[in-house]
């Protein structure tokens, strides 16, 4: 975006007001080396004015820098964090409900380049309105397809990736249950036709607060989507919940083939204490035939926790 100047008005306390500002990178770019292109999502404005850059694609020369394309799912999108969710409580630097559709609806998923059947690429985007986006790279961002899942809140949605087989796009849903009039949260795992955008099966979480995981982790009942990025391993997809549990999913037909729950006690290899917590953000990966998972994350009332996680498949 342009760089932010005086706007001629003024906050409740006087202060004269700066913009546009905003819209950040928190996610992977992508690189296209065939386009010569970068990929990158973007999240929400931060103050006014807004932009066209804001929860968008952007496709930037590799070359140049040069703002080849921008897709812009939501316009006129500014918020931030000390404005919460109620716009009745605004400060002197939140937006107003006039001014700004005031979602939090980044893209905070790295962008995926796919292929479809026939060899032609496509842009797969998940964003935390909970929608799925199919985006045609020749054709300066067109929409090729979408799929909403849910109804996003600025903890909801796809949060921080996706994951892609040869046929399906794996899009996870974060949906912590918050106290927002008429929002209904749909946290679960779902699995999209790369092709068609169709949705191939789609799998919803359930809280489990029992067995003492109600001393460990109170929010157990509220906190249990799926936000950290997932992995597709062979024929199966792992994910990680808010509440500690670990999820392997049969990609074809969604089911859960293994779980894990890590929201507990571990003794570690070097004598610290361990504790379990929220699986989120990047923190599932493999490598050398094993999975590894980061168990505790303790921002937005979650699960804190101190563990790295290895494991391997039986008998070997």
């Amino acid at each position: 975006m342009e760089d932010a100047k005086y706007t001629g008005k003024v906050s409740s306390t006087g202060v004269k007001q700066r913009g546009p500002s905003g819209a950040p990178i928190w996610s992977t770019p992508s690189v296209d080396v065939k386009r010569g292109l970068v990929y990158s999502g973007t999240g929400q404005g931060t103050s006014l004015p807004a932009t066209n850059t804001s929860d968008a694609v952007l496709a930037i020369d590799l070359a140049t820098g040069e703002l080849k394309w921008t897709f812009q799912a939501l316009a006129r999108d500014v918020w931030h964090l000390g404005c919460q969710f109620d716009p009745s409580k605004s400060g002197p630097n939140c937006p107003s409900a006039e001014d700004s559709v005031l979602k939090d609806y980044d893209f905070g998923a790295g962008v995926v380049i796919g292929k479809r059947r026939d060899g032609r690429d496509i842009l797969l985007a998940g964003q935390k309105s909970g929608d799925l986006w199919g985006i045609d790279p020749d054709a300066q961002g067109k929409v090729l397809w979408r799929q909403t899942f849910g109804m996003g809140t600025p903890l909801g949605g796809i949060h921080w990736g996706l994951a892609i087989d040869d046929e399906r796009v794996f899009a996870p849903i974060n949906d912590p249950a918050l106290p927002v009039a008429g929002y209904v949260p749909q946290p679960g795992m779902n699995a999209v036709e790369i092709e068609t955008g169709k949705v191939a099966w789609s799998k919803p979480v359930q809280p489990d607060c029992k067995n003492g995981r109600q001393e460990r982790f109170p929010l157990c009942g509220e906190r249990y989507g799926l936000s950290a990025a997932p992995l597709v391993i062979d024929k199966s997809v792992v994910a990680g919940a808010l509440d500690g549990r670990l999820y392997i999913y049969d990609a074809a037909s969604g089911e859960i083939v293994w779980q894990y729950d890590t929201l507990r006690d571990f003794s570690t290899l070097n004598g610290i204490e361990g504790k379990g917590g929220s699986i989120e953000s990047q923190s599932v990966s493999a490598g050398a035939g094993m999975l590894f998972v980061g168990s505790g994350y303790g921002q937005f009332s979650q699960a804190p926790g101190n563990v790295l996680l290895a494991f391997r498949p039986k008998g070997k």
